[in-house]
């Protein structure tokens, strides 16, 4: 995507994130997805995560990522992804 972006900044299109706009979202997607391994157990590649891994992930992760995580986590959505 940054490589669009990147483009599109050369091109002068309007509305293409800046450079800094593209790091942002990468960590704010970085620390959600940590919430969810937290939240749901689950390491992404097939397996569980340990007790011990889920608090030292946890230990890194803004509240607000962590809440969100834990809010679709209850909605059942954990249900629709796992079939």
């Amino acid at each position: 995507m940054s490589m669009y972006a990147e483009s599109g900044r050369l091109l002068g299109v309007e509305g293409t994130p800046s450079e800094a706009d593209m790091e942002t979202a990468q960590e704010r997607s970085g620390h959600f997805l940590s919430a969810w391994k937290v939240m749901t157990g689950n390491d992404m590649q097939g397996g569980c995560l340990s007790t011990q891994k889920r608090i030292e992930l946890a230990a890194g992760i803004p509240e607000i990522f962590r809440n969100q995580a834990r809010e679709l986590r209850d909605a059942g959505i954990c249900h629709f992804t796992e079939r």
